[in-house]
């Protein structure tokens, strides 16, 4: 252990028994599930229930618990579809990636055969992918195919107005989004299939928008949801069934939720009391009261973290800064070789020069906790802890997230605690780089959004980075031989950001970039761009 680890270890051990005191993580829990309440958003509008927005989706709540209640009855009824109901698209599917090695030969008359064939099998896959979904509608969401990414852009364009129409429309929108953005659980509300859902929507306009070829994205999520779709049929009818029960007892009891804040007794003033106060108003003001305990707790603890590494040296408070980012926004999605982990500690770097993911502003909900325990001075000029603070950066940050405990309680399991040793160290490597090429600012997990959304498309001034292969792969001579056999499936192909030219490609079922240089074939191990994908921001972007 270096002596900077070691300096690190010290600091971050004297922080933990200073900050993570008892029922710290109890009380946050306490006042966590006070905020929830009964787990239902409830629009907000002049410090009243919006009635209104309500209003206007209680007819689709029906029509939803209808829709679930259908899809019991037909699982119940009829034949359960076997695992091999996946058969034909898949069949289909590995004919186009077939037809996908075409794309690499030399002969012009066969790319034009190739791309022609490919065409005609798109339109078949969608066909089969259509019988498909019909047949498991099931598992499929209400009113699909739902348009997810759609709708993401409609409540980001209104969710920070302020004017009363404005705040309605996002109220909507996004009461909208609850409703299908849904998904069964098992009875003790575990194994959300909320990602298969979402994702078999999504799918249906992937497969419609392509080009010559089958694209990535589409390729990447129909396996996902092919494979999916048969490890859920391969539970059984009755395990089907009980999740539907659960999905429609929660549906029904969501409706009713919101149907009561519509009626006239909620909103008629009390004869007691606050003359301006109604059953509904009386509900608004128990919910931000509890969302206002939240906030001072969770507000608190952060400003204590502030505090206590700000008056540490600069290196300790840098490396928690980057190990706590690292710990909570990666894991171990990456392996041994942290590859993503890296170049989002490079992501944190770059932004240390931007005011843009610095300033903390006084309409931040951590400002006025901050202005306890430091000075003005101080928010204003710090970059590191500011970086992790800075509201709507870091998800894992906000006051209502489950994970924002692990930074005044770090996470101490073995596997953390390994992740944290590993953190350490490349926070220290990428200290020590300086100045770099990877000029990038934002990333995002395609993989780990509701209907797997492209947030690329709603982020109009960045540009994606290009992507680059992993390290060199082990068993060069097994590959190479296996790829001169043509036992490969070729999937795509990028550029990195020196324009060398990189072939994705399929061997016993893993993934390799496959380059050259200076005539040899060199295969690469693969970074899973639907993971995490790069971002830098245009010249002439507003934002």
């Amino acid at each position: 252990m270096s002596n900077h680890v070691a300096t690190y270890m010290e600091s971050f051990d004297k922080f933990r028994t200073r900050i993570c005191v008892p029922k710290a993580e109890a009380m946050f829990d306490q006042y966590l599930l006070a905020y929830r309440g009964q787990g239902y958003w409830i629009p907000e509008l002049n410090d009243d229930v919006d009635v209104e927005s309500i209003k206007a989706l209680l007819p689709q709540f029906e029509k939803k618990v209808a829709w679930i209640k259908d899809q019991k009855e037909k699982v119940k009824k009829g034949k359960l579809p076997n695992e091999d109901v996946t058969a034909p698209s898949r069949k289909i599917l590995k004919k186009l990636l077939s037809l996908k090695k075409g794309e690499l030969a030399t002969d012009e008359a066969k790319r034009t055969a190739t791309r022609k064939e490919s065409l005609k099998l798109l339109g078949q896959l969608l066909k089969s992918y259509e019988t498909l979904i019909n047949k498991v509608s099931f598992l499929s969401n209400f009113q699909y195919p739902v348009d997810h990414l759609k709708n993401r852009k409609v409540y980001d364009e209104y969710r920070e107005k302020e004017d009363s129409e404005s705040v309605k429309v996002a109220n909507y929108s996004f009461l909208y989004r609850k409703l299908l953005e849904d998904g069964a659980y098992n009875k003790d509300r575990t194994g959300s299939d909320i990602y298969l859902r979402t994702t078999i929507d999504t799918l249906h306009f992937e497969l419609q928008g392509h080009g010559f070829y089958l694209s990535e994205d589409a390729r990447y999520d129909m396996e996902f949801v092919l494979s999916k779709i048969e490890s859920e049929l391969a539970k059984g009818k009755s395990r089907l069934v009980e999740r539907l029960d659960e999905w429609e007892d929660r549906t029904r009891r969501a409706h009713d939720f919101y149907r009561s804040l519509t009626l006239p007794e909620n909103q008629v003033q009390s004869i007691a009391g606050d003359k301006n106060s109604t059953p509904n108003r009386q509900l608004i003001l128990q919910h931000n009261r509890a969302a206002d305990q939240l906030k001072e707790f969770v507000y608190t603890k952060q400003a204590e973290v502030y505090n206590y590494w700000l008056n540490q040296p600069e290196l300790p408070r840098a490396i928690f800064v980057l190990e706590t980012i690292l710990l909570n926004e990666v894991g171990g999605v990456d392996g041994d070789d942290a590859l993503e982990r890296q170049d989002v500690a490079r992501v944190v770097m770059n932004r240390l020069d931007k005011p843009k993911y610095l300033s903390i502003g006084k309409k931040e909900f951590i400002y006025p906790y901050l202005k306890k325990v430091t000075t003005d001075f101080h928010i204003k000029n710090e970059r590191w802890l500011n970086a992790l603070f800075k509201q709507g950066e870091f998800s894992f940050t906000y006051y209502y997230m489950s994970g924002v405990a692990k930074i005044f309680c770090p996470d101490m399991a073995p596997r953390a605690k390994k992740l944290r040793q590993q953190n350490v160290e490349i926070a220290l490597q990428v200290l020590k780089e300086g100045d770099t090429s990877f000029k990038t600012t934002r990333y995002f997990s395609r993989a780990s959004m509701i209907g797997r959304i492209h947030m690329d498309s709603i982020w109009e001034d960045y540009i994606p980075y290009p992507e680059r292969p992993g390290l060199l792969s082990k068993g060069q001579e097994e590959l190479l031989k296996a790829f001169n056999d043509g036992d490969y499936t070729f999937l795509y192909s990028f550029k990195d950001p020196a324009f060398e030219v990189y072939q994705v490609v399929e061997i016993n079922g893993r993934n390799y970039a496959l380059g050259e240089k200076n005539g040899i074939k060199l295969f690469y191990d693969h970074r899973n761009p639907h993971y995490f994908r790069y971002f830098t921001k245009t010249e002439t972007g507003s934002r």
